[in-house]
């Protein structure tokens, strides 16, 4: 039997994309901690390796599944320097536009919020949407980003955020905003912590491990490559 290049790169073809397909959950981290108070800070552990609808104080939304290898982090951090000035947000419960229990930067000006979502164990992060609200009113002027180890995914600038009717101001991503190296981070509240997220949406993408069947496939075609060389008689 010929082993043709062509049907050799079909088998290779499929094989990677058995090892490359992911599957898709999602969380959607909506602040609604038991006991939290006005002022409090988001609990360091709020939001990272979600395996449930609650643990303890906290309570998630559900998107598509759960994302046991993610890690969320929160910070504050100065808006010149760039430097985390705490590493945390504060918590709200009404008075944010239509949203209820919301996260906000955690100085008044002269800083913005910021949540990181850290892949890990060889999993991906997509952010598919949050939103944001105006603390008693509408709030101008603001930037919203979306950033990752390789530089920026998205930005908005020079808008005003939501606030009175009551409403809020939502975002969307379509397929998502996958990070392509490192933390995906959401950067909000620019110079203004009147402003405040909620409802962040996020999957966890991972790759799916190759079947037995298609790894001993591509085990024997490997051996019968070698098996070939071997027997090819040799040319002067």
């Amino acid at each position: 039997m010929r082993w043709t290049a062509t049907w050799r790169a079909t088998l290779l073809s499929a094989i990677l994309t058995a090892g490359s397909a992911g599957i898709a959950e999602a969380t959607i981290l909506t602040f609604d901690i038991s006991g939290a108070q006005n002022f409090d800070e988001i609990a360091s552990g709020y939001g990272s390796h979600v395996n449930a609808l609650t643990s303890g104080s906290f309570s998630y939304g559900q998107g598509n599944g759960f994302t046991p290898n993610i890690a969320v982090g929160y910070a504050t951090r100065d808006l010149t320097t760039h430097a985390v000035v705490s590493p945390t947000l504060l918590h709200w419960d009404v008075g944010n536009g239509d949203l209820v229990n919301v996260a906000f930067p955690g100085e008044m000006t002269g800083h913005y919020g910021e949540i990181a979502l850290q892949p890990q164990g060889g999993a991906q992060v997509r952010l598919n949407s949050f939103d944001l609200s105006g603390f008693a009113g509408n709030v101008p002027g603001q930037t919203v980003r979306v950033v990752d180890g390789l530089g920026t995914l998205a930005e908005f600038t020079d808008f005003t955020v939501i606030g009175d009717g009551p409403g809020h101001s939502p975002f969307s991503f379509g397929s998502g905003l996958v990070s392509r190296s490192g933390a995906l981070r959401l950067q909000f509240g620019f110079d203004n912590w009147d402003v405040a997220i909620d409802n962040v949406n996020f999957d966890q993408l991972a790759p799916v491990p190759l079947p037995s069947g298609v790894i001993l496939m591509g085990t024997g075609l490997a051996a019968l490559g070698a098996w070939r060389r071997r027997i090819q008689p040799k040319t002067a």
